[in-house]
């Protein structure tokens, strides 16, 4: 016997369609959809993309969204900040700075938008 512990990580279009689902079906009818291999159309099409266990774990224990590339980034970016405000004047300022630079200078080449502060400032 398999023990479900702990929230499952989904894309953000899974997340939708369970909160789609959640809206108007039990949780019990929606795992019988998917344990009777329906396929799901329109806004639940993303619940085809994942399998029984997740589903059920997602709905009965939780789910957290997975992050974008942008969201990493920018955390990635805040904790250097963080790091760079412990100890403005330390030995390891010039390399976080560096690393806040990098990161900047790498997402501006990629095209990556980031929020608009990735400070506190």
């Amino acid at each position: 016997m398999t023990k479900l512990s702990g929230k499952v990580t989904v894309s953000r279009e899974v997340a939708e369609a369970i909160e789609y689902v959640n809206g108007g079906y039990d949780a019990e009818t929606t795992i019988r959809f998917k344990s009777q291999d329906y396929l799901f159309k329109g806004d639940v099409a993303p619940l085809n993309d994942i399998n029984l266990d997740t589903l059920i774990r997602a709905l009965y224990i939780g789910y957290e969204v997975e992050k974008t590339p942008e969201e990493l980034l920018a955390e990635s970016i805040r904790l250097d900040i963080d790091n760079l405000r412990v100890s403005p004047f330390g030995k390891y300022n010039d390399y976080y700075s560096g690393r806040v630079d990098g990161a900047r200078k790498a997402a501006e080449i990629l095209g990556v938008k980031l929020p608009e502060r990735t400070d506190a400032n």
